[in-house]
């Protein structure tokens, strides 16, 4: 079995604990955390945060608006840019946007990162630590929406780590 983990999807599939049926991790515009790195404290300028609204002092949802109107959104398909204005992002808890990872799938399990080049979301001292201790990184031409506007590269990355997986 493949799992795969889009942005905060990545912290998902990194916090997995029976990882037996599990051939491989792929990130997708992710970087496994490990454990004990987060502060649980919440960043002083929320205003480095533009894709996250703060609704309230116990609440932090994604801004659909910072989403849907950003350069690359643009070049979203049609039925994309329907999809996500019909369902809009909901809230998550302050407390668990900040927890730290309770799991370290990765070290477990061979992991697959990809990475675009012009992710503005993924700051590059991240990248590097990725490359530099993971065996399969892959820095690719994109941003942060390669689901999105690289269906075909996606998944054939996935479809690949379908034949490595054990």
């Amino acid at each position: 079995m493949v799992v795969a983990g889009w942005s905060y999807g990545g912290a998902v599939i990194g916090d997995l604990t029976d990882t037996g049926p599990i051939g491989r991790l792929v990130y997708l515009a992710s970087v496994p955390e490990p454990t004990g790195t987060a502060t649980e404290e919440e960043p002083a300028d929320l205003a480095g945060w533009p894709h996250l609204l703060f609704p309230d002092e116990a609440t932090v949802v994604p801004d659909d608006h910072w989403w849907l109107d950003s350069a690359e959104a643009a070049a979203f398909p049609g039925e994309v840019v329907r999809h996500l204005r019909e369902h809009r992002r909901r809230p998550v808890t302050r407390s668990a946007w900040l927890a730290p990872a309770a799991a370290e799938a990765w070290r477990a399990v061979p992991t697959t990162i990809v990475l675009g080049r012009s992710d503005s979301l993924i700051p590059v001292q991240e990248q590097e630590w990725a490359c530099a201790h993971f065996s399969d990184v892959r820095i690719v031409e994109g941003d942060h929406f390669l689901p999105l506007l690289q269906p075909d590269l996606v998944a054939g990355v996935i479809a690949e780590t379908f034949a490595t997986a054990h």
